[in-house]
């Protein structure tokens, strides 16, 4: 064993030599210069990237691809100029496919919602279309259109993104705008359920919020929109925007909901919920006292083991 120990530190110590050598020098042996320790010298040894060889990797990348990327230093694709040579890397490793899952949590993301309303729609006794509204069919048909153009052009974002520069820019406006229409889309179920009797106020939050969604659109698209002294403004208009979508409609229906919050205090007894109320919370400080208690008891134990093993000198 000791000598079988000794060649393999002695082959370790020959391969550093040969891989240390510099290219100008042989290694030679007893009988004459060794051909595959030639080969070794010229082929240069695998190793992991130094910094300055990282650097210099990066600096190889175009600065457009690595916007946004600070973080990430390798698996970058090169730029290729060819949408087919874009969609040919879903075949292999890179960082937008198989590091950050850019790529395909988006594609498996609008073919579940292509195929979600179909199931939905047919789920249940009686199945759902069947009993469904004119209304109802569309606000639920708009969420789900919505949320496919989402993960559809966040898929070709991060697909086309290595085309070329125009490409990229392009693609991350268009990624913004799927998540725009992912916003806008999910207005129309909240708006329709919260005012199930006011069409109108349906319809108006659906149309301001729809506004909105374009002008933050053109904010994003337009150049001369995107000004560096015009960012208080576009961050006025993306706030209203959130506002309009989801503060303001749920702010609206808790007002509304007020009326028969009022109805349900005389009909069914205020106290008697509010009563029930406490004892839920009662009993939920019961149930954490008791997970408690078994979780310091288990401790003890715990505490109580390991002083007798060493006091017995079990170890």
């Amino acid at each position: 064993m000791a000598a079988l120990l000794s060649t393999s530190a002695l082959r370790r110590r020959l391969r550093t030599a040969i891989d240390n050598d510099s290219p100008g020098r042989r290694l030679w042996s007893w009988s004459g210069p060794s051909q595959e320790a030639e080969e070794k010298v010229a082929r240069p040894a695998a190793s992991l990237l130094s910094w300055e060889e990282l650097q210099l990797t990066l600096r190889c990348v175009a600065e457009w691809q690595q916007c946004g990327s600070d973080h990430i230093k390798t698996g970058y694709r090169p730029a290729c100029g060819s949408v087919a040579g874009c969609f040919a890397s879903w075949t292999y490793a890179h960082n937008e496919s198989a590091r950050t899952v850019n790529i395909y949590s988006h594609v498996i993301g609008a073919t579940i919602f292509v195929l979600l309303p179909f199931y939905v729609s047919s789920d249940g006794i009686p199945a759902r279309w069947s009993i469904a509204s004119t209304a109802d069919v569309v606000v639920c048909t708009a969420y789900a259109v919505g949320v496919t153009t989402c993960f559809v052009l966040s898929t070709a974002f991060h697909t086309l993104m290595s085309h070329s520069e125009s490409m990229y820019l392009s693609g991350i406006k268009a990624d913004f705008h799927g998540v725009l229409a992912l916003m806008w889309s999910s207005v129309f179920p909240l708006a329709h359920n919260v005012f199930p009797c006011s069409p109108a106020t349906r319809d108006a939050y659906v149309g301001l919020t729809g506004l909105l969604a374009a002008l933050c659109a053109a904010a994003t698209a337009r150049p001369d929109l995107g000004a560096v002294d015009l960012g208080h403004h576009r961050a006025a208009l993306f706030a209203a925007f959130g506002l309009a979508a989801f503060v303001a409609p749920i702010g609206h229906g808790v007002v509304l909901a007020a009326d028969g919050g009022r109805e349900v205090w005389y009909k069914v007894g205020g106290w008697w919920v509010l009563g029930t109320a406490g004892w839920n919370c009662v009993a939920v400080l019961v149930y954490w006292a008791k997970v408690l208690a078994a979780a310091l008891s288990y401790a003890k134990a715990v505490v109580v083991a390991f002083d007798y093993r060493y006091a017995q000198e079990l170890v």
